[in-house]
């Protein structure tokens, strides 16, 4: 006996939009975006994304950067539809210019991940200390 085979074919919209408003000393962006891609059940799954970011220049040397971001994704299965995943991510960081090319920079980073077909929810924390050296290079 040879197993059935089932073919589901699927169509969607994908495409980001992006809204900037820049002053001189930061910067707000909102953006919104929709992909499909390919579950691990093997149909497809619409992904919106919604962010909202924010980078401010509190002196010539030290910079400031939060972001807020939330996806959730839906299976395309015809008899289900139901959301399945939900992702949140909150960034937060500093960066201090200490020379032209030398800066440091200090970032916090949560993330909730809800996996709803599996009834499963993680949180996680991060923090990292960044050393970054830009090196100069003259193109003349």
């Amino acid at each position: 006996v040879t197993p059935e085979k089932a073919y589901y074919y699927s169509t969607g919209f994908t495409g980001s939009l992006d809204l900037t408003w820049t002053e001189d000393d930061g910067s707000i962006t909102f953006s919104y975006k929709q992909d499909q891609q390919p579950s691990t059940y093997g149909e497809l799954r619409t992904v919106n994304t919604v962010s909202l970011s924010g980078r401010y220049n509190y002196t010539q040397r030290l910079q400031l950067f939060s972001s807020i971001r939330y996806s959730r994704s839906k299976s395309d299965n015809i008899t289900t539809n139901k959301i399945s995943r939900d992702f949140w991510m909150y960034t937060l960081y500093g960066r201090y210019r200490l020379t032209d090319d030398f800066s440091t920079m200090l970032q916090y980073s949560h993330i909730r991940y809800n996996n709803k077909v599996a009834d499963d929810i993680h949180n996680s924390n991060a923090v990292f200390l960044q050393l970054i050296y830009e090196i100069p290079i003259s193109l003349q």
